[in-house]
């Protein structure tokens, strides 16, 4: 119903009406690069600036973004500065925002730049897990991650080499089959060697760090500088890990920013939906997410694992990557151990389990048989005393729920307001607008967010089925 009242807004006499009235409202005007731009309403907003959504003044349907930043010292205005030059200096590339120019504005003892770029009118990869109940398969993460890593590619390919310093989830816009790189801001050239550098200079890039960087997706070589890890363009692959990461599961590796355990990749891999999330996939975010930059690999090697994903019969894993695995493994397998010692508990499995044999009417709520247990029929129920200020736990009672939840069976990449409204999540996934803390602001005309993205999602057990035969991407509605 949505999709069809978009369509017909879209096109006829009250698309030409809505249009004639926004058209009265006062815009404020500015010419840049040649193009007479009529700016809207704000769409997203950030620590130094907004983002507005914007139209050419001879062609209303042509829509573009503005960025306003506040040049407040003169640290922020070397901030600007960097970003405008290195920004304008990408190769075009159809997954990088593009940038089409900028002013600098004057009033009073105040001074702001307004750059011009590409608007993208699909939102970020929050939006993109909302629309799909956080639950994305295989085939979709890894275009999407393909995208990302070739606009990535463009910029660790520029001379000097571009990092880009802030890839995370809110930073990767949709347009049409395209997802792109957008935000600048923190983008740089420079590298940093704790070896050669004095105690002043690394204090002052560490203090950088901390201003431009998101702490969550923050790699250990820009946490601990007793590590002596290089600084350079392979915190993008950490980012892009954690990126990864989030995509599989919806919620983000070291979502505390506990910067202990970011320094010692200390996070923990769900041990559940392996149909979807294979041994592969877990694979290429522990390889992303080694500790010592040096032994990550680049931007190349990631592209021709995503290009070649079926050829790859599994990830070749580094040793540091190795260890953390067998140490994830070891941690999965003693929850699962001492899970079913306390299953065993409950429902009274007898003390010699290897001389007896497994009945299957012994179970009904459905999770996995050890083959070597049995149930001793002749048991009674286990007594639990009651607790000082409660009744009786009545264990013949309890019973698990699941519900099952159709999910989208392919992208679609419009109309993503109505679709986000309505997301359940399981236990341990989490509200991405929560984790995130991030606020979305719609231009009346449709939806984009800039940097930032979401609306709030409720949370409820539930087991979510992938129909097989389904779609996986759905252009045909951009």
């Amino acid at each position: 119903m949505f999709d069809y009242f978009n369509q017909a807004v879209d096109s006829g006499p009250l698309k030409n009406i809505i249009t004639f009235v926004k058209q009265l409202k006062p815009t404020k005007n500015y010419t840049i690069s040649g193009i007479n731009i009529g700016q809207e309403d704000i769409i997203s907003e950030g620590g130094y600036g907004y983002v507005y959504l914007a139209h050419e003044k001879d062609n209303y349907d042509k829509k573009y973004a503005l960025k306003k930043i506040m040049v407040q010292d003169s640290i922020n205005q070397e901030a600007v500065r960097r970003e405008v030059g290195l920004w304008s200096e990408l190769e075009p590339s159809d997954n990088i925002c593009s940038y089409l120019g900028h002013i600098e504005e004057y009033n009073d003892d105040s001074k702001q730049v307004i750059i011009l770029c590409e608007y993208c009118d699909g939102g970020t990869l929050i939006d993109l897990l909302q629309r799909h109940k956080l639950k994305l398969i295989e085939e979709q993460i890894i275009y999407v991650m393909n995208q990302i890593a070739q606009g990535m590619k463009v910029m660790h390919e520029h001379s000097p080499p571009i990092a880009h310093r802030d890839v995370k989830v809110e930073n990767i816009l949709m347009k049409g089959e395209h997802f792109k790189l957008a935000d600048f801001g923190s983008c740089s050239t420079d590298t940093l060697d704790y070896e050669s550098n004095s105690k002043r200079v690394i204090a002052e890039k560490m203090e950088l760090f901390e201003k431009y960087t998101t702490l969550m997706y923050r790699p250990p070589e820009m946490i601990d500088q007793y590590q002596k890890y290089p600084v350079g363009t392979q915190v993008d692959i950490w980012m892009l890990g954690c990126v990864l990461f989030t995509l599989c599961f919806a919620k983000h590796p070291f979502q505390e920013a506990q910067k202990l355990a970011i320094v010692n990749a200390h996070y923990y891999i769900p041990d559940e939906d392996h149909e979807r999330i294979g041994t592969k996939l877990r694979d290429l975010i522990r390889l992303m997410l080694t500790p010592d930059p040096r032994k990550r690999p680049d931007i190349n090697k990631i592209i021709d694992i995503l290009e070649n994903w079926k050829e790859f019969d599994e990830i070749p894993l580094n040793d540091d990557a190795f260890k953390i695995k067998s140490k994830q493994e070891a941690i999965s397998h003693a929850k699962n151990m001492k899970y079913t010692d306390m299953q065993a508990d409950l429902l009274g499995f007898d003390e010699d389990p290897f001389q007896k044999q497994f009945s299957n009417d012994d179970f009904s709520s459905g999770f996995e048989k050890p083959v070597h247990l049995k149930h001793s029929s002749s048991m009674k129920p286990p007594q639990v005393p009651p607790p000082a200020s409660t009744g009786w736990a009545d264990w013949g009672k309890q019973t698990s729920q699941h519900t099952t939840l159709k999910t989208e069976n392919m992208f679609d990449f419009g109309g993503f307001e109505q679709k986000n409204s309505q997301v359940n999540s399981t236990d341990s996934w989490f509200d991405c607008a929560d984790a995130f803390g991030v606020e979305t602001r719609q231009p009346s005309s449709g939806g984009q967010n800039y940097s930032t993205a979401t609306q709030k999602s409720s949370s409820s057990k539930e087991e979510v089925k992938q129909d097989p035969t389904m779609n996986f991407f759905d252009f045909g509605t951009c």
